[in-house]
């Protein structure tokens, strides 16, 4: 059989409470920011993590999925599920739990026991459908995306 190269998606939920707010900025810098989810919330999430890679001729997967289940439960889900990330998760002690900080967070996770050649892509929904997504993609020094409203 021929190796093709298939992405396989997992797809799991959690939730937990945060506030949006940058310590090194003032209450109304925060609030200009922020607006309400400056103040506690609590929220339900989607996560959908891609892999990449061959199928399996013998089990005819991707990855196992049942060792799957409990690998991203200990390195993810453990770790955030029904907590206050602000001051139980290390990592939202000093950055804000945005969409975009919570996949790059969650793919740096990851990539402790998986190659970054096998993850494809993060992407975390919120209950609203909006959503971050993150391929381990860096921008160079010379790259201009940003963009302010």
């Amino acid at each position: 059989m021929e190796k093709s190269l298939m992405i396989f998606a997992y797809k799991t939920k959690f939730s937990c409470s945060y506030k949006m707010t940058n310590p090194n900025l003032s209450e109304q810098e925060n609030l200009m920011f922020y607006g309400l989810n400056n103040n506690i919330l609590g929220n339900s999430f989607e996560l959908i993590i891609e892999f990449k890679g061959a199928i399996d001729p013998v089990n005819g997967m991707v990855l196992n999925h049942l060792k799957l289940n409990e690998f991203v439960k200990e390195f993810v889900i453990n770790k955030v599920n029904n907590k206050f990330l602000n001051e139980e998760v290390d990592e939202f002690h000093h950055i804000v739990p945005t969409l975009e900080n919570l996949a790059f967070t969650f793919w740096n996770w990851l990539l402790v026991k998986i190659n970054e050649k096998v993850l494809h892509s993060i992407k975390i929904i919120d209950s609203n459908g909006n959503y971050a997504m993150y391929k381990g993609e860096k921008l160079g020094t010379d790259d201009a995306l940003d963009f302010v409203l």
